[in-house]
């Protein structure tokens, strides 16, 4: 009933050209920089302007995993999701765990430092795979506390 009436409302007060212009910027969208709660902010936007562009939840998961930064989109796609709000919290974590990563790799210590400094150096069980502030892959096999 709602959805019926926007859509006749928009049809007789709101320009087609506006409508098209926020389904294309809908398709477009992009995580890029944002944050995660800024790009779930961004992605529902449309949906108020131009209902209809999302019709069920699987293809809202699509287009939302869509625009998702690569590295991201890495971590959510296996998961295989299709309850939209437990995508992005899912999302969140991902980014949560991605930042704390980033932030603990930005420089590394030469060994000749940390026994000078007398730095705790824990080894992983296995190689862990981070990501670096330069977006490369970095293999590590010692954490530094």
């Amino acid at each position: 009933m709602w959805d019926y009436f926007l859509v006749s409302f928009q049809k007789k007060y709101v320009g087609a050209i506006y409508v098209k212009a926020i389904r294309l910027e809908f398709i477009e969208l992009r995580q890029g920089n944002m944050f995660i709660a800024d790009y779930e902010a961004e992605f529902l936007r449309p949906s108020c302007c131009a209902p209809g562009m999302v019709v069920d939840e699987q293809y809202k998961c699509n287009r939302f995993e869509f625009g998702l930064r690569s590295d991201l989109k890495m971590q959510v796609a296996p998961l295989q999701e299709r309850v939209y709000e437990a995508l992005v919290e899912k999302t969140k974590i991902c980014g949560e765990v991605r930042c704390y990563v980033d932030g603990s790799t930005h420089s590394y210590v030469s060994r000749v430092m940390v026994e000078k400094l007398g730095i705790r150096v824990d080894e992983t069980v296995s190689d862990v795979t981070i990501i670096s502030p330069f977006e490369k892959f970095v293999h590590v096999n010692k954490i530094y506390k």
